[in-house]
């Protein structure tokens, strides 16, 4: 579905200034890179692996067994740089084709996450974000090449915030597919509904706490690429 993109930071002022929203949880799985990230099989999985907060449950999938996992070393984006060590643990494709996905136990209103894939789609096939409802029914979707595309050349651990925010807590999975799309920062809510002064389209995440993360923690500096994989040219994620 097709949507003209906002800038986020003066929208999100807007909802920071009149919103009441309901808690935020983000998990930027810093913790299960302390924990099971050693360069041990655990950083390769299709799970399903827990990635919820306490007791708010959120289990990650993948279609690529081989889909890293709190991954720390180098990740090659073509065109949009690499991710590393910097974001302390993401989770990414490791695949030009297929998906991740997180399923809630219990629906939410709004998921969003940081975000990075490898261009051009004519190679590595069009990154997409999408939410789905109950039985799997699509709710919302969009390329992210197309409708939000993201441009960080040569940077290091570089992306942007996209999700969705819905008037009603109907979300029961978040998905990326394609483009060996990575991701980090995974954040959602619940009721979390913008007031009617502020125009937002749904398909723009509009949280504080992500954006705070982003600016902390993510690296702009200009790095030489990390070696490429041997048959793709990208991704070095499995020492295999």
């Amino acid at each position: 579905m097709t949507r003209a993109v906002f800038q986020l930071i003066p929208v999100l002022l807007a909802l920071l200034a009149s919103a009441q929203s309901a808690p935020i949880t983000s998990n930027t799985f810093e913790t299960f890179n302390r924990q099971t990230f050693r360069g041990l099989p655990e950083a390769f999985t299709g799970g399903p692996r827990s990635v919820g907060i306490d007791d708010d449950e959120v289990t990650f999938t993948s279609s690529n067994p081989r889909a890293v996992f709190a991954y720390t070393a180098a990740y090659g984006l073509s065109d949009n740089g690499s991710w590393g060590g910097g974001r302390r643990g993401f989770i990414g494709l490791n695949v030009a084709f297929g998906w991740l996905r997180f399923d809630f136990a219990q629906p939410v209103s709004g998921v969003g996450a940081f975000v990075n894939y490898a261009p051009p789609a004519t190679s590595f096939g069009t990154a997409t974000l999408t939410v789905l409802g109950l039985d799997d029914t699509v709710l919302d979707t969009f390329v992210l090449n197309q409708d939000a595309p993201i441009s960080t050349p040569d940077a290091v651990d570089a992306g942007a915030f996209r999700g969705f925010n819905r008037k009603r807590g109907d979300i029961h999975a978040f998905v990326i597919s394609d483009g060996f799309s990575v991701l980090d920062n995974l954040t959602w809510s619940r009721d979390n509904v913008a007031p009617e002064v502020v125009p937002v389209p749904s398909a723009i995440w509009l949280f504080a706490l992500p954006l705070a993360l982003a600016l902390r923690r993510s690296h702009a500096s200009v790095m030489a690429q990390p070696p490429r994989h041997p048959v793709t040219g990208l991704v070095l994620a499995d020492p295999r």
